[in-house]
């Protein structure tokens, strides 16, 4: 078994946490960990640039990014169900 569900639920709450501080406070970092801030979802998805401020500038980029982020994940998470000996 990869994790135990325990396990793998806090994993996955943590990851999301530091992705979202990754995301939110990137600009504190320094220059050279400024590039993180392309690993976290949370910069490419930002609903105040488009409701408040109406920024369309990079949208479509932004959507294909995520798109992409949901193709990766649900194939990994396919590959690791199956790797699972679950009896149905």
């Amino acid at each position: 078994m990869f994790l135990s569900s325990r396990k793998s639920l806090a994993l996955a709450f943590g990851l999301i946490i530091f992705y979202y501080i990754i995301g939110m406070f990137y600009k504190n970092f320094g220059e050279s960990l400024e590039g993180l801030k392309f690993l976290s979802i949370s910069y490419y998805f930002e609903p105040s640039n488009l409701l408040v401020n109406h920024i369309w500038e990079g949208v479509l980029s932004n959507i294909l990014v995520l798109l992409g982020y949901s193709i990766i994940l649900t194939l990994i998470s396919v590959y690791i169900f199956n790797k699972r000996d679950i009896p149905v």
